[in-house]
């Protein structure tokens, strides 16, 4: 699991997160859905999954899907992201 912590000290924030998970060193193809609870990239009988962003857009126009999800945070606030392996 990778958890990243992002915390808003002052003022307002735009965040952009970009996920593109790519599985046997980029030799299969990639594959993301929205799932209860977050987003799962699949492929070649693997899987990792995301969650931290309420919403996003997946581009599946290239070889691989990539996800983009874009927030603003306000000072004070905390948001974690966080990746596991697995479903």
């Amino acid at each position: 699991m990778i958890l990243r912590f992002l915390d808003c000290e002052e003022g307002i924030v735009e965040v952009a997160v970009e996920w593109s998970p790519r599985f046997d060193y980029a030799r299969i193809r990639t594959q993301i859905e929205e799932v209860p609870g977050g987003w799962l990239a699949t492929g070649g009988g693997e899987a990792l999954f995301l969650c931290g962003p309420e919403s996003a857009a997946i581009d599946a126009t290239g070889r691989d899907a990539v996800l983009r999800a874009w927030f603003t945070m306000r000072e004070g606030e905390r948001r974690v992201l966080q990746t596991r392996w697995g479903s």
